[in-house]
């Protein structure tokens, strides 16, 4: 008797629009809008942005009125959050 072979099944990958990352985190678009207000104060030495202009930045595009901006800062902060809790 022969034996029954398994079928693989293949994932479909998400089309670009259903990734879970929206169009908040262009690439850059955080680093660019705190280089562009802040300048270099914003960085550390190795490059990465301070939380505390993280914040400013965040209170600032709400204040504005820019609520798509904010929203990618914040998921900056919780992408930065994630990060440190590997």
């Amino acid at each position: 008797m022969a034996k029954k072979r398994k079928v693989r099944r293949v994932r479909k990958r998400a089309k670009k629009k259903d990734y879970w990352i929206p169009e908040d985190l262009r690439k850059g678009r955080v680093r660019r809008y705190i280089k562009r207000t802040y300048g270099n104060r914003g960085f550390t030495k190795d490059g990465k942005i301070k939380l505390e202009y993280l914040n400013k930045a965040e209170e600032r595009a709400e204040k504005k009125g820019n609520e798509s901006l904010a929203r990618a800062i914040r998921l900056a902060k919780t992408l930065k959050r994630i990060g440190r809790k590997k």
